[in-house]
């Protein structure tokens, strides 16, 4: 049985009541991500490991704490496989709007936003056990330090990158 069969059936374990699941057309390369569609709306299903599940709940606790709106994160253990499971926020991501050619003006104040996130996350106090804050590893940080001109990189937060935002 293939990964993806077998997640499938993982799925159904955790939404029983899953009309339709499939794979998101812009999809992250690091873990398996999965829309599922059920009768109270959409949400994420993400493959992952102990250590990481752990780390996205204490990261969106935090995020939520200062302030941000983020997705609320549960994690599921079934077969011995993680599962993090969130609701599915609706809109265009910052990838996709970049690649339909964002006009200029959008774009910088979306960069002015990501600017103002990134200060809120530098916020996060330190946790020895995830090794939090860490920095920025993201090719949104890269072009936002050079269109800012910022030189004083204060920015934290592992998966803060351009697929992962979205633009309402």
């Amino acid at each position: 049985m293939s990964n993806k069969n077998k997640h499938i059936l993982t799925i159904k374990q955790i939404y029983k009541d899953a009309s339709a699941i499939y794979r998101p057309e812009i999809r992250g390369i690091a873990h398996d991500v999965y829309v599922v569609e059920t009768t109270n709306g959409k949400n994420i299903c993400r493959f992952t490991n102990k250590h990481t599940s752990a780390h996205t709940v204490w990261v969106s606790r935090q995020l939520q704490n200062i302030g941000l709106i983020v997705p609320d994160v549960s994690v599921h253990k079934l077969d011995g496989q993680y599962i993090e499971t969130y609701p599915f926020i609706e809109g265009k991501t910052f990838h996709e709007r970049l690649i339909a050619g964002m006009p200029e003006e959008k774009r910088d104040a979306v960069y002015k936003q990501l600017f103002d996130i990134s200060h809120k996350l530098s916020q996060i106090p330190y946790n020895r056990k995830f090794k939090t804050p860490i920095p920025l590893a993201s090719k949104c940080q890269t072009v936002l330090f050079k269109l800012l001109g910022v030189k004083n990189k204060k920015i934290y937060h592992t998966d803060l990158h351009a697929k992962n935002i979205i633009l309402a």
